[in-house]
């Protein structure tokens, strides 16, 4: 991502792992993997591959009864937010970081409100324990990204808070045949006729054993 430049700073301690996946999230939700040279059984050569997002969408399908033999479907609220409470950074000579407090923006969906939040009417509609007129209607989060641009970081907010507004929604998949080129990241179609489910997601994890003779894949927007 030569064209991104960032000065970033943390307070406390993480482990290096975890501070390589707040790098990421700095630099625009930046996807990483991790691959090993080995020779001669020894590992040779450790790499941190930055991507700005992994995977292709070559309109693969996998279907049930052809391609599967069966699927397990997960869904998690764990994540789910209908408004998000939104900061950014700090800009040179102030105390406090910045919010979206006195910046406009409307969808019809979503929008900020006069406090700054960012909120989805439909979210709160769908979600939402009260009437969407009602504050309490809505699941906050929290938002947080490194800019010192309104526009910036409420484009960033809108979103995460576009993925996170529905359950989040994981397909666990037993496959007889398909996916040997395909890598995580890729975007496939799941297709199961008699159940009529089809869906659209991306490969999250890609689990191969030998010795069982078994491919499992994970398929989703992001993994539980």
């Amino acid at each position: 991502i030569p064209e991104s430049v960032r000065t970033l700073s943390w307070d406390g301690e993480s482990t290096v792992t975890e501070r390589l996946r707040s790098v990421a999230t700095q630099f625009d939700n930046a996807e990483l993997s991790y691959s090993f040279t080995v020779e001669n059984l020894a590992i040779t050569h450790k790499y941190i591959n930055i991507w700005i997002k992994r995977g292709t969408d070559a309109g693969q399908e996998l279907r049930l009864d052809r391609d599967i033999d069966s699927f397990r479907v997960t869904t998690s609220v764990e994540a789910l937010y209908t408004g998000l409470v939104v900061t950014g950074g700090t800009p040179e000579g102030a105390n406090e970081p910045i919010t979206l407090k006195g910046y406009t923006y409307d969808d019809g969906d979503i929008f900020v409100d006069t406090n700054g939040k960012l909120l989805s009417r439909t979210g709160a509609e769908e979600w939402g324990r009260l009437s969407n007129t009602n504050s309490n209607a809505y699941i906050m989060g929290v938002f947080s990204f490194d800019t010192t641009s309104q526009s910036e970081l409420c484009n960033r907010a809108i979103s995460y808070l576009r993925t996170h507004k529905e359950p989040a929604v994981n397909y666990e998949v037993d496959i007889a045949r398909g996916l040997e080129n395909s890598h995580i990241g890729d975007r496939i179609n799941l297709v199961d006729d008699k159940g009529h489910i089809y869906v659209s997601a991306r490969i999250l994890e890609l689990k191969t054993s030998v010795t069982q003779n078994k491919k499992e894949a994970t398929l989703g927007e992001y993994l539980i």
